[in-house]
Protein backbone atom coordinates (compact mmCIF):
# COMPACT_ATOMS: atom_id res chain seq x y z
CA UNK A 1 0.00 0.00 0.00
CA UNK A 2 1.84 3.22 -0.83
CA UNK A 3 -0.67 6.07 1.01
CA UNK A 4 0.32 9.77 0.86
CA UNK A 5 0.96 11.53 3.71
CA UNK A 6 -0.27 14.73 4.10
CA UNK A 7 1.52 16.80 6.78
CA UNK A 8 -1.35 18.35 8.77
CA UNK A 9 0.26 21.31 9.77
CA UNK A 10 1.30 21.86 6.15
CA UNK A 11 -2.21 21.45 5.09
CA UNK A 12 -3.56 24.12 7.74
CA UNK A 13 -0.86 26.60 6.92
CA UNK A 14 -1.94 26.37 3.46
CA UNK A 15 -5.63 27.08 4.27
CA UNK A 16 -4.10 29.82 6.65
CA UNK A 17 -1.99 31.60 3.47
CA UNK A 18 -5.25 31.19 1.52
CA UNK A 19 -7.29 33.02 3.97
CA UNK A 20 -4.92 35.96 3.70
CA UNK A 21 -6.45 36.48 -0.09
CA UNK A 22 -10.47 36.87 1.39
CA UNK A 23 -10.65 40.58 1.22
CA UNK A 24 -12.16 41.11 4.47
CA UNK A 25 -8.73 40.06 5.72
CA UNK A 26 -7.03 42.12 3.59
CA UNK A 27 -9.16 45.11 4.61
CA UNK A 28 -8.36 44.01 8.30
CA UNK A 29 -4.83 43.93 7.86
CA UNK A 30 -4.35 47.40 5.68
CA UNK A 31 -6.20 48.54 8.54
CA UNK A 32 -4.24 47.02 11.20
CA UNK A 33 -0.99 48.19 9.09
CA UNK A 34 -1.92 51.90 8.35
CA UNK A 35 -3.04 52.55 12.12
CA UNK A 36 0.17 51.40 13.11
CA UNK A 37 2.50 53.62 10.46
CA UNK A 38 -0.35 56.45 11.96
CA UNK A 39 -0.11 55.98 15.66
CA UNK A 40 4.03 55.61 15.11
CA UNK A 41 4.15 58.73 12.77
CA UNK A 42 2.57 60.97 15.56
CA UNK A 43 4.78 59.22 18.31
CA UNK A 44 7.86 59.96 16.41
CA UNK A 45 6.70 63.86 16.41
CA UNK A 46 5.77 64.04 19.87
CA UNK A 47 9.16 62.91 20.48
CA UNK A 48 10.62 65.64 18.64
CA UNK A 49 8.89 68.35 19.94
CA UNK A 50 6.69 68.97 17.49
CA UNK A 51 3.48 70.92 18.09
CA UNK A 52 1.59 69.72 15.18
CA UNK A 53 0.35 66.23 17.31
CA UNK A 54 -0.69 66.51 20.45
CA UNK A 55 -1.19 63.37 22.85
CA UNK A 56 -5.01 63.14 22.24
CA UNK A 57 -3.67 62.32 18.80
CA UNK A 58 -1.81 59.67 19.70
CA UNK A 59 -4.04 58.34 22.30
CA UNK A 60 -6.86 58.02 19.43
CA UNK A 61 -4.52 56.02 17.12
CA UNK A 62 -3.91 53.43 19.80
CA UNK A 63 -6.85 52.90 20.14
CA UNK A 64 -7.47 52.58 16.61
CA UNK A 65 -4.56 49.63 16.19
CA UNK A 66 -6.28 48.15 19.47
CA UNK A 67 -9.40 48.37 17.45
CA UNK A 68 -7.92 47.01 14.15
CA UNK A 69 -5.79 44.14 15.79
CA UNK A 70 -9.30 43.01 17.56
CA UNK A 71 -11.01 43.17 14.18
CA UNK A 72 -7.77 40.92 13.30
CA UNK A 73 -8.33 38.32 16.17
CA UNK A 74 -11.63 37.58 14.98
CA UNK A 75 -10.68 36.03 11.79
CA UNK A 76 -7.76 33.79 13.93
CA UNK A 77 -9.52 32.43 16.09
CA UNK A 78 -11.75 31.02 13.44
CA UNK A 79 -11.31 27.73 10.93
CA UNK A 80 -8.55 27.03 9.82
CA UNK A 81 -6.68 29.72 11.94
CA UNK A 82 -7.90 28.50 15.39
CA UNK A 83 -6.84 24.95 14.85
CA UNK A 84 -3.32 26.82 13.92
CA UNK A 85 -3.27 28.65 16.84
CA UNK A 86 -3.92 25.36 18.88
CA UNK A 87 -1.51 23.31 17.30
CA UNK A 88 1.51 25.91 17.74
CA UNK A 89 0.49 26.35 21.92
CA UNK A 90 0.71 22.50 22.15
CA UNK A 91 4.25 22.60 20.51
CA UNK A 92 5.51 25.12 23.11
Amino acid sequence: MNATVINPITALEEAYLSQLEHPEVKKALLRREAAQAKHDSVSRKLADGSSVVSLNDLSFWESEVVAAKAELEKFLISPPYGEIAKRKELKR
